[in-house]
């Protein structure tokens, strides 16, 4: 597959509101694994470590 006609793709998979939703998911999910596991510990201050290392 050329790297354009790859790109053509990954812009429509882009414009295509499933595809936001899935990523908007997929980063939500992200975040409450991590406050989950804040909870577990029963630390705030592990939450916030966490999320400082995914950026």
């Amino acid at each position: 597959m050329l790297p354009q006609q790859y790109e053509e793709l990954h812009r429509e998979f882009l414009k295509s509101k499933r595809g936001t939703l899935m990523l908007i998911a997929h980063i939500r999910k992200i975040d409450t694994r991590d406050k989950m596991t804040a909870i577990e510990n029963g630390r705030q201050g592990s939450y916030q470590q966490v999320s400082s290392t995914v950026q």
